[in-house]
């Protein structure tokens, strides 16, 4: 058990999203039946995932778009625990406000 956990301290990019992917979808993840883009984004000495996500038979929407990272923990200065931003989207949402979407996850930082 790591005391202060990078984000890559706890997973790489597919070790992350399998673990966090439900709560992205609202369902259910499968990497086999739903294609997705990852980008590692480093910035300010922290790292973050972004993942988007092809998921036609997911509760929240076909398209989901994610930012994870980790942080210190507000009521302890001694736990840090993964942090993310969801967005989804319906095919007609996608098709005009993709770019929208993706920019307000990677504005979580």
């Amino acid at each position: 058990n790591i005391e202060k956990p990078t984000i890559e301290q706890v997973g790489d990019p597919d070790e992350v999203i399998q673990k966090i992917g439900p709560f992205v979808t609202g369902d259910y993840y499968d990497a086999e039946d739903m294609p997705t883009e990852t980008e590692v984004i480093k910035e300010n000495g922290r790292t973050y995932y972004l993942y988007n996500i092809d998921s036609p038979g997911a509760v929240n929407g076909p398209h989901n778009v994610a930012m994870v990272t980790t942080i210190e923990g507000p009521t302890s200065k001694d736990r840090y625990h993964a942090i993310m931003v969801v967005g989804s989207a319906t095919n007609s949402e996608w098709d005009g406000g993709k770019q929208d979407l993706l920019n307000v996850a990677k504005s979580f930082r």
